[in-house]
């Protein structure tokens, strides 16, 4: 399906058919018929004014990339592995992305990627667990025969975290066995591992030769066609390994550093181009014995066009050159950022996080990704932000990351890490970002540890913003009466504040971590109690919103007041953590009865407590609790239909979110198309009753089970998808007709 069938560059951007649904009312939920306008989750791409009036999609253009690979036989299909988002695909050579569900891909940061030369389908990718440490044993090779959507867990094998953050291309392929479709051998090279070597597109692989003595391994190219020869880009200098991989010795003759990159002429195998890290260039023209330099340049990574190889891309530590004459002559990339939203102190393409995949159908085009976005150029220079749907901007840090106005529906803001906050007063049509100041967090100034923002909220009625800002686990209290335009600190101490909230009811209180504010967050008081029992405020009964609860730092003691904060009593202690992964626990609050509270059971099942018992829900059953180690991470209730409560998993590449419309005594899984990457933040919008979920993959909506005024979804982007699900009904009873058949098709 083209583009254009997605997307009309008109005043209200309106992508899809806007259903009739009435005003929310009070009773029952009831699924509606929306069998004309369902399609799935939608996502919101934080576009700024400018982009909005010019008719622009959007996208986010934030968090980074670590590889990239092009589609031999069909270019326009490009992937992209994502540091903390998997895998992201595109389907019309770069000016648009999506995004891949990735099911069964069990950790989220992604390292280096490649595809079948003959099937744009199947794709390998080498993964890893980062700050993951329940799933260590998930991290290594993983394939997918179907674009992305499903993968296979193929190859467990020890990642090198110090070789992230840059441009790698540690898995190759073996042209010389392409036949009937497919790519029989690959290479993996993993650093102070082992070479790894399949003969059978991936199904086992074998151990060839151990890497420990070559250092960090940052590229790997295999002879296009000798099938015995492959070159190995390492701290060390430049290894050849003969005999498909046996046997791995030191050659050439360049001078002592590392090799960060190596590009070979297809036409002419004998030439092979070499980066010298930070030094320059270097072409042999007998296989990788002797070198000359082409090129002196702070340089990282040389990219070749495949099918025209005199033109070649050479990136650098601060920029990156073209040139399309062997190396003769170079001329100096420019970029033009999308306007708004920040970018534009992105104007030149370099460091080692840059990756370039020329087009094999014309030597002037190319796309690449770089300064944490991604770009496209039909002359090979000029380089234009193509960051369309790629959305990044992260505001999954727990259940507060979006915050509603309670009395404008218009108006609310999603507070991200690294980029701040991103506030709309016109219902996402577009935003203003509006962070605290960069500089507070340089060495001139040193006011804040970082700019990351992960909890906020909005003073209902007002410009004022109460919000968190530092790094992930320590930040500054700070205040803003002007809707972001300025920002003050209020609270210099750093602390963790999981939790920021103003009274529903009383909206000059405040709650902030272990304090409170009556004055609208003028002035904060600490509370005694909390402090002497090292406990926080994490939520209130939305309807009776003087009944407050916290919880104590390990995790195991639930505490109410029912009078603002200002008395105390223990309402609950386990034997168990409420908190798997981290610190941050699930909890949730009964929008109307003050005695029903939601955390998680020592299993990491979603339990309730009443006042007077446990009881566990068995959505964890349903969604998988071992291989991998999974838990309920967060829950939330909807404050127009308690009885409406939604569950998020933890474990990536699962089934990840789950709803219930009956007090939690069924559950319906409502995945669909929504990103495997577990769930840390999920929100309800109190005017629609619209579930947002937020994350590395950029903010996510779902339409509520009953019919709701003030629905934001309509007006949302409509991902391409192809699950069963959504083309042959599902198990909500859903007609997929009308708009839902046109995405799948």
């Amino acid at each position: 399906m083209s583009i254009k069938q997605y997307f009309m560059p008109v005043l209200f951007f309106i992508f899809c058919i806007i259903p009739c649904y009435a005003g929310a009312g009070s009773a029952k939920p009831s699924m509606p018929d929306i069998s004309e306008e369902f399609d799935g989750w939608r996502v919101m791409p934080v576009r700024s004014k400018q982009e909005y009036l010019g008719g622009m999609i959007g996208g986010e253009a934030e968090q980074h990339n670590q590889g990239i690979a092009r589609s031999v036989s069909n270019p326009d299909v490009i992937y992209l592995s994502h540091d903390c988002g998997q895998v992201w695909r595109s389907d019309d050579s770069g000016k648009t992305w999506n995004k891949p569900p990735c099911k069964n891909m069990y950790v989220v940061a992604g390292q280096s990627i490649e595809v079948d030369p003959a099937d744009e389908k199947t794709v390998f990718v080498l993964m890893d667990n980062s700050w993951d440490w329940m799933h260590k044993d998930y991290q290594g090779i993983y394939r997918s025969d179907d674009g992305g959507d499903t993968w296979q867990f193929v190859l467990p094998v020890k990642t090198d975290i110090k070789n992230s953050r840059r441009y790698q291309h540690n898995i190759a392929y073996d042209p010389t066995t392409t036949t009937d479709g497919r790519t029989k051998r690959w290479y993996a090279a993993v650093t102070n591992d082992w070479l790894y070597r399949t003969d059978d597109r991936g199904t086992t692989w074998h151990k060839v030769s151990e890497l420990s003595s070559c250092g960090h391994i940052y590229s790997i190219m295999v002879h296009p066609s000798d099938g015995k020869t492959i070159f190995l880009a390492t701290e060390k200098g430049l290894f050849e390994g003969k005999n498909q991989g046996r046997s791995i010795e030191k050659t050439g003759d360049l001078p002592a550093g590392a090799v960060s990159s190596i590009a070979i002429d297809s036409r002419k195998p004998t030439a092979v181009y070499v980066v010298l890290k930070g030094l320059g260039l270097y072409r042999s023209d007998d296989g990788g014995r002797k070198f000359i330099l082409v090129r002196k340049f702070k340089a990282e990574h040389v990219f070749i066009n495949p099918l025209h190889p005199d033109a070649m891309y050479l990136a650098g530590s601060y920029n990156t050159m073209l040139s399309t004459n062997g190396g003769k002559k170079w001329k100096t990339v420019s970029l033009s950022p999308a306007p708004g939203l920040g970018r534009d102190y992105k104007k030149r393409m370099g460091r080692p996080m840059t990756g370039i995949v020329p087009d094999p159908r014309n030597p002037l085009q190319a796309v690449a990704y770089s300064t944490a976005a991604i770009w496209r150029t039909d002359d090979g220079i000029s380089f234009r932000d193509s960051s369309a749907l790629f959305t990044g901007y992260n505001c999954g840090w727990w259940n507060h990351s979006i915050g509603f106005d309670l009395e404008n529906p218009n108006r609310f803001a999603i507070f991200n890490a690294d980029v701040g906050m991103a506030i709309t007063e016109n219902r996402g049509n577009f935003f203003y970002r509006r962070g605290v100041p960069k500089k507070w967090r340089t060495k001139a100034y040193k006011k804040i540890p970082w700019t990351s923002m992960h909890s906020a909220a909005l003073q209902p009625g007002t410009k004022t913003i109460i919000a968190a800002v530092g790094n992930t686990w320590k930040k500054k209290l700070v205040k803003s009466n002007d809707s972001g335009i300025t920002w003050e600190i209020i609270n210099s101490k750093l602390k963790n504040y999981l939790f920021i909230s103003f009274h529903p009811q009383k909206k000059n209180i405040v709650y902030a971590d272990d304090m409170v504010s009556e004055d609208g967050g003028l002035t904060f008081m600490r509370i005694p109690y909390l402090a002497e029992h090292k406990a926080s405020v994490l939520d209130f009964c939305f309807n009776h919103a003087d009944t407050v609860y916290a919880m104590d730092k390990k995790r195991k003691t639930i505490f109410r007041s029912d009078d603002c904060g200002k008395t105390w009593r223990v309402y609950v202690a386990a034997a168990w953590s409420f908190a798997r992964h981290d610190s941050k626990p699930t909890f949730s609050a009964h929008a109307s009865d003050p005695d029903i509270i939601y955390t998680i059971d020592k299993s990491g099942d979603l339990a309730v407590f009443d006042g007077k018992k446990w009881n566990s829900v068995g959505v964890l059953d349903l969604a998988g609790s071992e291989k991998p180690k999974n838990y309920v991470r967060s829950v939330v209730v909807d404050v127009l239909h308690p009885e409406v409560i939604y569950a998020g998993m933890f474990a990536p590449g699962t089934e990840t979110v789950w709803r219930s419309t009956d007090s939690g005594k069924t559950w319906k899984n409502i995945s669909y198309n929504l990103p495997r990457l577990g769930v840390s933040g999920m929100n309800i919008n109190p005017h629609s009753g619209e579930l947002f979920i937020g994350g590395c993959a950029g903010t996510w909506v779902f339409p509520p089970p009953y019919k709701s005024s003030n629905l934001i979804y309509p007006s949302l982007v409509s991902r391409p998808s192809c699950h069963d699900d959504l083309k042959n009904g599902n198990e909500l009873g859903i007609d997929c007709g009308g708009s839902c058949r046109q995405v799948c098709e």
